[in-house]
């Protein structure tokens, strides 16, 4: 297999101006760690780079989005507000992204703080799948029958609000306001179930987006962006494994990743499901990845594939790996290879066998051996920009 190296030059991500640094003009404090290094036989990132170029010269017409698809190790925004920022200090900061209707438990974003009034019933793909499998971008969603309230109060600067909603027949409507102000009324309602979309512009900051709900309605989620810069969205679901992402109907994902457009698709999976994978499970492994990566590439998003990290046993003698771990790797690498995807090996750049362990004793890594803490999470961010910020020097 021919395979591109990306991540040769050494480069000082955080040589920015204090002010630049972080929310607030804090300088971000800086965690060494190598940087990633990307198999990319197919060029995959190659528009990604452009895009971040386009940024870079101001020729953008919208900030460069990345989505980054998980499961719990991500879901506590840890990896991806680091990533958010560690970007945002170097092409700026483009607003806190894609977000839940609602907390959920699932996902965090603190970029943004949100709450839901009586009467919704929030579900995500950890969760028994209704039967339309009309999950949102964001692998969850909010309903009610009667009516209610969300309200979103983005912390990072946002200029517009896409809001993703179920259109069906019965929808109700959501009336919006923006900072106190009455701006339109969304009607959810048509001849059948598909993924609906309304764009809100604002000529100043959004401090503050209601929507009012007023009968049945779905609501998948708000993307909140600025005008430039980068952003990140956290599509980290709890309880989350590659299989359960494939509950999400398939044309109808591909349809909202094809709305949302990002300009790289971040896949990070695998942690619940390598404690329990073994035998003809794990041998289908490799089509349950092809299966969950389909619905990116037919929406055209170029991909990122970042392997499992290491895992021990702890419930056994001797703390050995876990049998899984190794093939996992290979499955998701050539799932990565087949979709054009590229492919970062975190597993074998984390140590390989049973780093876990070492992680572990540096305080990188929890008790479980499962999850990163939140050093661990901050130096898999910083390796991961690091390599983006590599490839981009490379490639001009």
């Amino acid at each position: 297999m021919a395979v591109m190296r990306v991540g040769v030059l050494v480069v000082t991500l955080l040589a920015v101006a204090p002010a630049e640094a972080g929310r607030g003009g804090r300088r971000l404090k800086e965690f060494p760690a190598p940087a990633a290094s990307f198999e990319d036989a197919a060029g995959s990132l190659a528009p990604f780079l452009d895009a971040l170029r386009a940024s870079d010269y101001g020729v953008a017409d919208h900030p460069v989005r990345i989505s980054f698809i998980g499961d719990s190790v991500t879901a506590d925004d840890h990896i991806v507000e680091r990533l958010r920022a560690l970007l945002g200090a170097r092409f700026g900061h483009g607003g806190p992204g894609f977000v839940h209707p609602i907390g959920l438990a699932m996902s965090a974003n603190h970029g943004v703080r949100r709450w839901g009034g009586k009467g919704w019933r929030a579900i995500g793909i950890a969760n028994p799948p209704p039967p339309d499998r009309m999950f949102g971008f964001g692998g969850a969603y909010a309903e009610t029958k009667s009516g209610g309230t969300l309200t979103f109060k983005p912390l990072d600067e946002a200029r517009s609000a896409d809001v993703y909603y179920l259109e069906q027949p019965g929808g109700g409507d959501l009336d919006v306001t923006v900072d106190g102000k009455r701006h339109a009324t969304i009607h959810t309602r048509g001849d059948g179930k598909r993924a609906g979309f309304a764009r809100i512009d604002a000529d100043q900051p959004i401090r503050t987006l209601t929507l009012r709900a007023r009968g049945r309605t779905r609501v998948f989620g708000v993307d909140l962006e600025g005008e430039r810069g980068v952003v990140v969205d956290n599509l980290g679901v709890k309880n989350a494994t590659a299989k359960a992402w494939n509950k999400i109907r398939r044309d109808h994902w591909a349809k909202q990743i094809e709305h949302r457009a990002p300009d790289l698709v971040v896949m990070l999976i695998g942690t619940n499901e390598a404690g329990w994978l073994s035998g003809r499970s794990l041998g289908d492994y490799r089509e349950v990845m092809d299966t969950l990566l389909a619905p990116v590439r037919a929406a055209g998003a170029p991909c990122l594939v970042i392997a499992p990290l290491d895992q021990v046993d702890f419930t056994r003698p001797k703390l050995p790996q876990r049998r899984s771990i190794e093939p996992m790797v290979a499955a998701q690498r050539a799932a990565a290879e087949t979709a054009g995807c590229a492919f970062w090996d975190a597993y074998a750049w984390m140590g390989g066998p049973r780093a876990s362990l070492t992680w572990r004793k540096r305080r990188w890594m929890s008790n479980d051996f499962a999850h990163p803490t939140a050093a661990g999470s901050r130096r898999i961010a910083d390796a991961l920009a690091r390599g983006i910020v590599n490839a981009y020097y490379a490639s001009r």
